[in-house]
């Protein structure tokens, strides 16, 4: 059975504690950190899949299209 479980604004201890119990249950534990928004946004511009603009109308105009 897979199960997955987010921890929001949960401290390195509260996640330590997790991995324990897992541990002394003989569970596999997997962590997978959540990709932030503005690294995101960084490898988005480093593989150039960002739109540019000279003018405000011209972005009005894509909104648009």
């Amino acid at each position: 059975m897979t199960t997955t479980i987010d921890f929001k604004n949960a401290d390195y201890g509260f996640i330590e504690l997790i991995k324990e119990m897992a541990r002394q249950a003989n569970v596999e534990f997997e962590q997978r950190d959540k990709v932030s928004r503005l690294d995101k946004a960084i490898k988005e511009i480093e593989n150039g899949e960002v739109e540019r603009f000279k003018t405000f109308e011209e972005f009005e105009k894509s909104l648009d299209a």
